[in-house]
């Protein structure tokens, strides 16, 4: 019985993991830099809809995906070291701008999860991007 148990929590847990694949590599400012995300969040709990991608904990390496209603999807990073962010929207001069966000099936402390990619590339003066992240189960 307890065998079973055992297994039963070592599936649930494994079936609630974050799944995140990709970086992305930022060039701001003469700043350059590398977010490999390894744990996401639902922007449930912040009050969007998108997400939140960090590499370790580091809310310096913050990527985070808001779905707006009045405009579409934004993205905003993070700059390590300072307190400033980047706001990068579509038609500001990056093709492919593709976000994504989704809700899945599940839910963790009634935190609906949610899955998506974010695949943008923008070759601006001031501003150069190249990302490819997929990720789900984020709650």
């Amino acid at each position: 019985m307890r065998r079973m148990a055992a297994i039963f929590g070592v599936l649930v847990l494994t079936a609630c993991s974050n799944e995140l694949k990709g970086d992305i590599q930022v060039t701001y400012k003469g700043q350059s830099w590398t977010v490999t995300p390894d744990e996401c969040v639902s922007g449930q709990r912040q009050g969007f809809f998108g997400v939140d991608a960090r590499q370790s904990g580091k809310d310096d390496a913050l990527v985070r995906v808001i779905n707006d209603p009045r405009t579409s999807f934004t993205l905003r990073l993070n700059v390590p070291g300072t307190g400033e962010s980047v706001l990068v929207e579509p038609g500001e001069g990056c093709q492919p701008f593709d976000l994504t966000v989704d809700r899945q099936n599940s839910s963790v402390n009634n935190v609906t999860n949610v899955q998506g990619h974010i695949r943008v590339t923008c070759d601006r003066p001031d501003l150069k991007i190249k990302a490819d992240i997929t990720f789900a189960n984020c709650h």
